[in-house]
């Protein structure tokens, strides 16, 4: 999902993240094949490419996170926000040199396994809230709506940054919500050039107050009828 998101809204990262992955394919190789001497090559790479990837991802969580804790605690109605926070697995590293020293710490771990054990392919974000891991405590519904809050945030993002209104496609993801929850869903709809619903027999109504609104009855296969 993230780098998803961050390819998406910066398509110039693509090409960062496809160098680290290269690299790290690599790497690994010769830690199976046990050639240290191109290990120590690919070292260097590594530390370069994946400080950029790290950066890259920082940028986008700090923005991703601006729009979806504002837009989950309006839409929850939490009295304590969560927020989106990043974890990258170089965490203490601010330079290639950094990186270097780690993967020289790790160097005997990853010839033991065959593998790079650190680095941005190990990275993972969490949803925190009240300094705790929210979705350690969170019920099926609530993490429902984190997950379908975290895609409308990712539409926004790239709606802004590639200037275009997205084509949103939602099968029965509204379903568990109650109607308060839904109609501030469809508030924090990014602009969009059409928007596909499904829904239970008659579940619709409440969304007819909706300007062009077109309604079909899918019944044994077949659309049925159109309402607008």
């Amino acid at each position: 999902f993230l780098n998803q998101t961050m390819t998406l809204c910066r398509p110039e990262s693509l090409e960062t993240l496809r160098q680290y992955q290269k690299i790290l394919r690599m790497r690994n190789i010769c830690l199976k094949n046990g050639t240290k001497e191109l290990t120590a090559v690919y070292n260097e790479q590594l530390a370069w490419a994946g400080i950029a990837l790290m950066e890259e991802r920082t940028g986008i969580v700090r923005e991703m996170d601006k729009v979806f804790s504002d837009m989950f605690n309006r839409i929850s109605g939490f009295s304590s926000p969560v927020t989106l926070k990043y974890h990258p697995s170089w965490k203490a590293a601010g330079s290639p040199e950094d990186v270097l020293n780690i993967l020289h710490k790790k160097s005997a771990l990853d010839e033991e396994y065959g593998v790079t054990t650190t680095g941005p392919h190990r990275d993972s974000f969490f949803l925190i809230q009240d300094h705790r891991d929210f979705t350690k405590t969170a019920s099926t519904g609530q993490l429902r709506l984190t997950i379908l809050v975290l895609r409308i945030a990712q539409a926004r993002l790239l709606s802004l940054a590639a200037r275009r209104k997205p084509v949103l496609l939602f099968d029965d993801v509204l379903l568990e919500l109650d109607v308060e929850k839904k109609k501030r869903i469809l508030n924090f709809l990014p602009e969009y050039s059409q928007a596909f619903f499904t829904f239970l027999p008659d579940e619709y109504k409440s969304f007819m107050s909706l300007e062009d609104v077109l309604s079909y009855r899918v019944s044994g296969g077949k659309f049925e009828g159109a309402a607008s």
